[in-house]
């Protein structure tokens, strides 16, 4: 088994900053670091977009997050969003905040989805696993979004019950690893082995416009003071391996 990869970035907006200083000096000026929450910058999830909208829901961005890792891990890599659907649009158009989760043909999810369900995110996946020679994770959260009463609502807030269910991806087959079913949305996603797969569950979800998924595909790392046996990334090793492969998503 391989090591666990490590880094010495001491938090996600440390690592995301660096990661993108690490892109800038690749010659790519493309990206803002932005974080979720913005009124604590220190400890909250942090994104590379390829916007500086705040917030980014529409864009495809690379995360950097405890979140959706394993306990004691930072998830680093792809993150794409799936927001609002028509059918479920009328209430959230009554604030500005609700119009920003309703989907248009802007959003970046609906190309990455039909590729997905094409099978074309495997050949990404195959180049990552064969350039850090490990699994690519993968995490599939999901849940009902309240309509907002206020700027301050968001729909990854920690008050919002959401599922969520990981795996990882090597040599085209998926592998369950772990699920927390608190919303119920994914409930009936049963176990499956490809990525074709997860495109065609996500597509038979009930009531999906009403459904905000998040499709995340990276590596897990720990910083190097908490494992100091780890196999230790720099930011340019970060770039070339996680973010560069996406780039045609940061969009």
């Amino acid at each position: 088994m391989s090591r666990i990869l490590g880094f010495n970035f001491v938090s996600a907006q440390d690592a995301a900053k660096s990661v993108l200083t690490a892109g800038v000096r690749a010659g790519y000026e493309g990206l803002t670091a932005i974080p979720f929450n913005r009124f604590d910058p220190n400890s909250t999830s942090w994104w590379l977009s390829p916007s500086k909208d705040y917030p980014a829901y529409k864009y495809g961005k690379i995360i950097f997050t405890n979140r959706d890792a394993t306990p004691g891990d930072m998830l680093v890599g792809l993150y794409m969003e799936k927001g609002i659907g028509p059918s479920a649009s009328a209430p959230y158009r009554e604030t500005a905040r609700g119009r920003r989760y309703i989907m248009d043909s802007g959003w970046t999810w609906y190309g990455f989805f039909r590729t997905l369900a094409a099978g074309g995110i495997d050949a990404i996946f195959a180049h990552m696993e064969t350039e850090t020679g490990r699994p690519v994770t993968v995490a599939i959260d999901g849940g009902n979004v309240p309509v907002p009463s206020g700027d301050r609502d968001d729909v990854h807030s920690p008050s919002v019950p959401r599922d969520v269910i990981r795996f990882e991806w090597t040599k085209g087959e998926l592998c369950w690893l772990d699920e927390d079913i608190r919303a119920g949305i994914l409930r009936n996603f049963s176990r499956p082995n490809k990525l074709v797969s997860v495109a065609e569950r996500i597509g038979k979800i009930g009531n999906l416009d009403w459904v905000w998924i998040d499709f995340q595909a990276g590596f897990r790392f720990r910083t190097v003071t908490q494992d100091t046996g780890s196999e230790v990334w720099s930011a340019d090793q970060v770039w070339k391996r996680i973010v560069w492969p996406w780039r045609s998503w940061l969009q």
